[in-house]
């Protein structure tokens, strides 16, 4: 199912076009739609904000589907290209954290500290925490476009696979879980503004499902690889994701590197670290 509308810039029609999406889906789960309005209402209100705070009177592209998974897309007129910034940094934040649910804390806090009236900035963050969509943008010729797309209760999304100099990660899902094997040598000096924002993709797309993270096909491993590594393990149990990281037990360096990680890990209940010989049935 497909919709178009073009809105004239007005809070009334807000209400009028999360209203329509619902009308269409009818049968649809309460909850599904009662999220999918959730977006379209955060999206339009911040467009909204903008035209009457620049005096724009052309009018508001609003699309959904939900043929291949929800797509939610807002189309605006932007006056001054300076304005495109503070809002693409703001998804391209969300897009790259492992936890948006954190950034959606730490700005309630913000505005409890300091509170600028008629300026909340959690629509976006409520987006991505609360409904859990992916955000993206783009911008050409004076128009920016926003996306929220999000995978269909019970339908499977493909995760791509991480290829990255001498690193490869691959995804794979069968019956609710999902393997995830690293594989040749992870030796880049800075892994980090690479593996950060991959393994934030991954975490949305392992949410509701189990995790086996495998190693025994991983030749090596530097230090700098530790961190996003950390993150990601803390973040899975913070989501509460029932995970295994095996490793290679056989392999001096792979036991030298994890077992650390194993004991860090020892306090968590969701997140388990062992040997491959120590494997858990899931």
């Amino acid at each position: 199912m497909k919709y178009r509308k073009k809105m004239k810039p007005k809070w009334d029609n807000i209400h009028f076009i999360q209203e329509k999406v619902g009308q269409k889906l009818k049968g649809y789960e309460k909850g599904y739609i009662d999220s999918v309005k959730m977006v379209t209402g955060e999206l339009l209100e911040n467009s909204v904000k903008y035209y009457m705070n620049r005096g724009i009177k052309s009018r508001i592209e609003f699309y959904f589907s939900n043929n291949d998974g929800i797509m939610i897309s807002i189309k605006n007129q932007i006056i001054y290209s300076e304005d495109v910034g503070p809002l693409a940094d703001i998804i391209d934040k969300i897009g790259s954290s492992l936890n948006p649910y954190n950034l959606f804390i730490e700005r309630l806090q913000e505005i409890l500290d300091n509170r600028i009236k008629g300026e909340s900035k959690l629509g976006l963050l409520r987006i991505a925490s609360d409904g859990g969509y992916q955000l993206s943008y783009e911008y050409e010729k004076g128009k920016l476009s926003i996306n929220a797309i999000k995978n269909r209760l019970g339908e499977d999304i493909r995760m791509k696979a991480l290829d990255y100099e001498d690193l490869k990660i691959e995804v794979t899902e069968a019956n609710n879980i999902v393997n995830v094997s690293w594989i040749g040598k992870c030796r880049t000096l800075n892994p980090e503004h690479v593996l950060d924002t991959y393994l934030a993709q991954l975490i949305q797309f392992v949410k509701g499902k189990s995790v086996i993270v495998t190693f025994d096909k991983l030749e090596s491993m530097n230090s700098s690889t530790v961190p996003p590594l950390l993150t990601f393990i803390k973040t899975l149990e913070e989501n509460r994701i029932e995970s295994q990281f095996l490793y290679d037990d056989k392999e001096d360096w792979q036991r030298a590197s994890f077992k650390p990680l194993s004991v860090i890990a020892g306090k968590y209940e969701f997140v388990k670290i062992t040997g491959l010989s120590h494997q858990e049935v899931m």
